[in-house]
């Protein structure tokens, strides 16, 4: 009976506890199933933060390159920049030199043709024994009349002659600084002033012309009107060129003075001499010309037309030169 008794209290005491345990192996067993699915989730959102990040470091990564690549075009432009400030600098500076050679060319240009001019001057009225062109004729009693940039005019024992410069002997050409160009140059201009002369003859004649032809005299005319007819007809009245000299700058022996030429119906030549030389200048019919010159303390300017005297200045005889 007590072993009855025993057993059913052991049994009433055991199936509790082994309730018990069977209950606490399934609640242990739910727990593991529950905390497993959330380590996977976790796991899972911990994978997509860790590829979420990874994406931003790409992210930052290609800012990064960019930041780099921005900076090294940044340093490669200023370098460029500064080349360019240099180049500048140098192609500025190459301009002033360029300017200052051409300023400094300028003036040498200006005491060459100077120093040419004086030398021509000075060499007016000089006399030559004898001078042989380049083509071997001889000139005896040579007189030096006219310098001009093709050549010189001389008289001689039997006459007078003009010689272009590449006739003359190599001496002669060095000393009064013959240049090929000067010469095609002042050819040109007296080309240009004889076509518009011609051109201006041209309108002249044009109306001086009648307006209607003149009647032929029929067969049986007055023989007075024959004799009328075969007349040459008047030339037109010559007129006479003028000069006007007046003194622009002075100084120690020397005078500037500007010479207005105003020619008439004839070309005008001019002739200045001087204590310290002289020159001629040629001035076309109808032209004006005006002209600087440096002369001696006393000088003399005469115009001469067909050879004649018409005008003369002098600062002896003119006031206030």
């Amino acid at each position: 009976m007590l072993t009855n008794q025993l057993s059913l209290a052991i049994t009433k005491t055991a199936f509790p506890v082994l309730l018990l345990l069977c209950f606490c192996n399934l609640s242990h067993a739910a727990d593991d199933n529950s905390y497993s699915a959330n380590l996977s989730q976790r796991i899972k959102e911990k994978e997509a933060e860790v590829q979420l990040l990874m994406n931003v470091k790409l992210q930052w990564q290609a800012n990064i390159n960019l930041f780099q690549e921005n900076r090294n075009s940044k340093t490669e432009l200023t370098q460029k920049r500064q080349q360019l400030k240099d180049m500048l600098d140098e192609i500025q500076q190459l301009k002033r030199s360029n300017e200052s050679i051409k300023a400094r060319k300028d003036i040498l240009n200006h005491q060459y043709r100077s120093h040419t001019a004086q030398i021509r001057a000075n060499a007016i009225g000089e006399k030559i024994e004898s001078l042989k062109s380049t083509e071997g004729k001889e000139y005896k009693d040579v007189t030096i009349k006219e310098i001009h940039p093709q050549g010189i005019l001389i008289s001689h024992a039997t006459g007078g002659v003009n010689l272009p410069f590449d006739r003359l002997p190599q001496k002669l050409q060095q000393r009064f600084n013959f240049d090929r160009d000067e010469a095609m140059k002042f050819a040109d201009q007296a080309k240009q002033r004889q076509e518009a002369l011609r051109k201006r003859l041209m309108k002249l004649q044009a109306k001086q012309l009648p307006k209607q032809p003149m009647p032929i005299p029929k067969a049986g005319a007055n023989e007075p009107d024959k004799l009328l007819l075969l007349q040459p007809q008047k030339k037109p009245a010559q007129v006479n060129g003028r000069i006007a000299v007046r003194v622009i700058a002075s100084k120690r022996n020397s005078k500037k003075i500007e010479i207005t030429a105003r020619a008439g119906t004839e070309q005008m030549r001019i002739v200045v001499s001087s204590n310290r030389g002289g020159t001629t200048r040629n001035v076309e019919a109808r032209q004006t010309e005006a002209f600087n010159l440096w002369v001696g303390s006393k000088y003399t300017v005469k115009a001469y037309q067909n050879r004649r005297l018409i005008d003369e200045q002098s600062s002896l005889r003119k006031r206030g030169l």
